[in-house]
């Protein structure tokens, strides 16, 4: 059976299919006001240590907040006072576009009570010094390097009062770190709120900024064929200058060098390019005519270095699917261990006397030597701090054998850590774990989650557990139906097939294109002899060949800036926003999943770059940005900047494409009581709604969601339609939005004593399990999946009886500039029907514009294997997930990089899944969940 398989793209990406405006981000702090709690992850982007976990918990509530709707609390369970810094509840970042700044963390807390002995009375002051050192609450910020130590820190934002305090603390961000954490921490037993966060960079090193000035003929003249130039070598030739080169460095020294062309009484272009470009790029030719490319060669020996793209490069870290360039094949093997581990409960009544045993069955697969396995126990304490380890290393055979880990429990011992591991060209298999425990003499199993694998679980905290480093050096981890030992599959952890030291014949290759009005270009570039190979399933999924790609002599690349050491991009800076845009108009050029015209493409940037010449507010570089990248076409593509808040303040309406006009729905009631659902939109700020019929549903649904975000507290005109009559009306953008509900029913509710309500969009796959007794005696269910699915297509393993084939996510591979050669490869898994656990009765699943994403996946799984009735509206026909790619430490942007695709391969973007039963969106069934009551109807025949 073939089973080509990406689902772990999928894992890795399902933080950012939850909300819509999530995935972009993924490196900026998120959620500060705390307006976005949804159920099972109340305050999305914040955690609690591990530890606190076992003795407190957080929950959003509109019962305790300073502003907004919504506040979070924090409260312990224990009996007693826990421990110091237990309770800590704290969001990580990315620290590398924080570097050479100082950044604060600020945030409102309320103390409803402090704990026995939390202040010592001394008159009329209050001895500090203990109270911080015992009870005080206080607010936290730390760096870290990629080591995990902590190089600044500054925990001095103490609460000494009851009732609401604003408390700050800040930090220097040193060159070398890795990542931010900000929190709170307690050490009470009483209840700790926290509102109204906010996380800013309050100073940086004294920077240079170029003022907003008009872009001048000849400026034009050079960044066009200077960009198109730059993105090529950049990405795509196969120079060591080129791939070591910092290229922010090298896009602002092009600034400067644009300059110095501007100055020159006889300014010869193809001349200025070449030198530039050469000292990246030995070889490359720029000249005023078409270049013969039948007459260059290669002029020296190839060595090993290669670039392959999967997806949108981006600069995110913790982003782990995209950007893989691999180079220096003939270097060293990796020598980071791929890490998948469990934490197993250890008896409190256990004492170094007693001992542990864990046993595992591995098989190495070599690809070259080097390659081992091993297995370790980490023993931690109730604070997870560690104490000892046991290791089993230089696992080789390439047989399936038991391995055996048995050692002393040391003493204060509550918990291990289960460690399978694997380095090196190759994969390893891991089958039929167990641990068991030896107190007193007498020998007991210790439970475990998918001991062996038989499941195919997400790798989270319900499962077994991943490190960000496993993916960031390259490492594949997933389930194999192919290799195994007892039941139907094993773990395996490989690394990815693209990295591994297979080298095919190749096609060293001069790639010519046209780079502006007059101006040609040409520069070596490589390509595969086989541009792909695809082999009989094996448990990695995709088998792909790696070529030989030739380089050439490295040079100095020589900065002419003038910018200081440390140099960040900033938006107030006019170069800087000139190489940014620069930089989107490469990744649209070279990797947009949508097709886009060059002509079009090129007109777009000049205006981009017009208009960023100019730019003095964060909004207008942010629209002008906006309005280049829209030329995707799709859903997925936005700019963001810190203290955006154009999602979170709307307007106190929705607004709804039926019958070929625009009506208002869902009016909240902080609207004028004249509006009522129904109502026809003529005009919006002065426009009158444009004609719409035959346009794709999706396009329509993101014009509309363009008309209602808007900057807070702004205004909008709106001429309405009001029983017959047309009014001039105003309306304002505030929060209040987030309260009204397109639902008829949020989350689970009996609709009567057969039949169940689920949404799909609120639940996850082991909160559906853990309630599958109470909802398994109903004969009818009604799953909504009008927004983005919590739940995985592990799922319908639940409703349907046979092995089927997952939704395919399709991977584009990009190996030359202009999106020449590229393709796609489409992934997907196959599911077994749960064994134990099956619902039974009449399904139905809600479907509508608001479906996209992951939801998307699901419905159209559901469609092709007809597990149940699809009733209401096209989905959004979107590609399954953008990615954020940081353009300086204000702004990012987030372009497609995968779509989706049926089991039976119907693309899903602007191809929507069509429901089984439809629903027409009439003026007059606005009011009312329509598609509801057509599910249930369709339940009751």
């Amino acid at each position: 059976m073939k089973q080509l398989t990406l689902l772990f793209l999928m894992l890795l990406l399902t933080p950012i299919f939850v909300l819509f405006p999530a995935y972009s981000q993924l490196s900026t702090p998120y959620n500060l006001d705390f307006e976005d709690g949804f159920v099972g992850s109340p305050v999305y982007g914040w955690s609690l240590g591990r530890t606190a976990s076992d003795s407190s918990y957080v929950a959003y509530t509109s019962d305790i907040y300073l502003t907004g709707s919504l506040g979070a609390t924090i409260t312990s369970v224990g009996k007693k006072q826990i421990k110091q810094n237990v309770a800590s509840f704290y969001q990580s970042l990315d620290a590398s576009i924080y570097r050479h700044r100082r950044v604060r963390f600020t945030a409102n807390v309320l103390v409803q009570e402090l704990a026995t002995n939390a202040t010592i009375s001394m008159g009329d002051t209050l001895d500090y010094s203990r109270y911080i050192t015992y009870n005080a609450p206080h607010l936290f910020i730390t760096t870290r390097n990629r080591k995990g130590q902590i190089l600044t820190q500054n925990d001095g934002g103490d609460i000494f009062l009851r009732g609401w305090n604003n408390v700050f603390v800040d930090v220097p961000v040193p060159a070398d770190a890795a990542e931010i954490r900000f929190g709170i921490s307690f050490t009470d037993t009483n209840d700790i709120s926290i509102d109204d966060c906010k996380f800013a960079v309050v100073s940086q090193d004294s920077l240079h900024y170029e003022r907003p000035s008009p872009l001048t003929e000849l400026e034009l003249e050079y960044l066009l064929p200077f960009a198109s130039i730059a993105g090529g070598i950049q990405h795509f030739h196969p120079s060591k200058a080129a791939s070591e080169a910092d290229w922010d460095n090298v896009l602002l020294s092009g600034m400067s060098d644009m300059a110095e062309y501007c100055k020159d009484m006889l300014p010869n272009l193809a001349n200025r390019l070449q030198q530039f470009f050469s000292q990246l790029a030995p070889q490359i030719q720029i000249g005023t005519q078409p270049i013969n490319i039948k007459n260059l060669k290669i002029e020296s020996k190839p060595t090993m270095l290669a670039y392959l793209y999967t997806g949108v490069p981006t600069n995110v870290r913790s982003n782990t699917q995209t950007s893989y360039r691999i180079v220096d094949l003939n270097s060293s093997i990796i020598t980071t261990d791929a890490v998948v581990a469990q934490y197993i409960q250890i008896p409190q009544n256990s004492g170094s006397k007693d001992k542990i045993e864990v046993k595992v069955k591995v098989k190495v697969q070599k690809f070259q030597q080097g390659a081992l396995a091993n297995i370790q126990l980490r023993f931690e304490d109730a604070e997870g701090n560690y104490i000892s380890f046991l290791k089993k290393d230089s696992i080789v055979s390439d047989k399936w054998q038991s391995y055996t880990l048995t050692g002393n429990i040391p003493d204060s011992c509550t918990s291990a850590l289960f460690i399978l591991s694997f380095r090196g060209y190759g994969r390893a298999f891991f089958d039929d774990a167990s641990a068991k425990v030896t107190i007193g003499g007498k020998a007991s199993s210790i439970a475990m989650r998918n001991p062996s694998f038989e499941y195919n679980l997400p790798f989270n905290n319900s499962n077994w557990l991943t490190t960000n480093a496993s993916y960031d050096a390259g490492y594949v981890i997933g389930y194999s139906d192919r290799e195994k030992t007892l039941g139907k599959q094993s773990l395996v952890i490989g690394i990815d097939s693209l990295a591994t030291p297979k080298f095919p014949t190749s096609q060293q290759y001069w790639y010519s294109t046209a780079v502006g009005s007059g101006l040609y270009a040409a520069y070596n570039v490589v390509v595969p002899a086989e541009l792909f190979t695809k082999r009989e399933s094996d448990t990695l999924g995709m088998e792909h060949s790696i070529v030989s790609y030739a380089t050439y002599p490295s040079s100095e690349f020589t900065s002419k800036t003038s910018k200081p050491d440390g140099f960040m991009l900033n938006w107030n800076d006019r170069a800087s926003r000139l190489v940014e845009c620069i930089k989107v108009y490469n990744l649209l050029r070279n990797f947009s999943l949508t097709p886009i015209d060059s002509i079009e493409l090129n007109t777009a940037f000049e205006v981009a770059l017009r208009g960023a010449a100019l730019c003095e507010s964060k909004k207008q570089y942010r629209d002008i940005l906006q309005e280049f990248i829209a030329l995707t076409k799709d859903n997925r593509s936005r700019v963001w900047y810190i203290g955006d808040d154009d999602y979170y303040y709307s307007l106190p309406f929705n607004m709804e494409y039926a019958d070929g006009k625009v009506y208002i729905t869902n009016v909240d009631s902080s609207a004028t009581s004249k509006l009522n659902t129904g109502d026809e939109v003529v005009s919006f700020n002065g426009v009158a709604m444009p004609e719409w019929i035959g346009l794709p549903q999706w396009q329509v649904q993101k014009a509309l969601i363009g008309m209602r975000i808007g900057s807070m507290d702004s205004e909008v005109s709106l001429q309405i339609r009001h029983n017959g009559v047309v009014e001039d009306m105003r309306f304002t953008r505030s929060v209040s939005v987030h309260k009204m509900q397109f639902r008829a029913i949020n989350y689970s509710q009996p609709i009567d004593d057969s039949t169940l309500y689920i949404d799909l969009t609120a639940y996850k796959d082991e909160e559906l399990d853990r309630y599958y007794d109470s909802i398994a005696h109903y004969s009818n269910y009604i799953f909504d999946l009008r927004g983005d699915a919590m739940v995985s297509e592990n799922f319908l393993t639940l409703l349907y009886d046979k092995i089927f084939q997952t939704s395919q996510v399709c991977v584009p591979y990009f190996t030359l500039p202009d999106k020449r050669l590229m393709s796609y490869h489409p992934g997907f898994t196959y599911y077994y029907p749960s064994e134990k656990k099956h619902l039974k009765g009449k399904f139905v699943f809600l479907i509508d514009w608001r479906t996209h994403s992951y939801g998307e996946l699901l419905a159209s799984t559901i469609k092709d294997y007809g597990i149940g009735m699809l009733v209401g509206n096209n989905t959004q026909g979107t590609l399954v997930t953008g990615v954020p790619i940081r353009l300086d430490a204000d702004f990012s942007i987030s372009l497609g990089t995968m779509y989706g695709a049926s089991p039976k391969g119907q693309q899903l973007f602007a191809l929507p899944v069509e429901p089984d039963v439809k629903v027409l969106q009439t003026r007059d069934r606005l009011d009312g969940d329509m598609i509801l009551e057509e599910g249930m109807m369709y339940i009751r025949k």
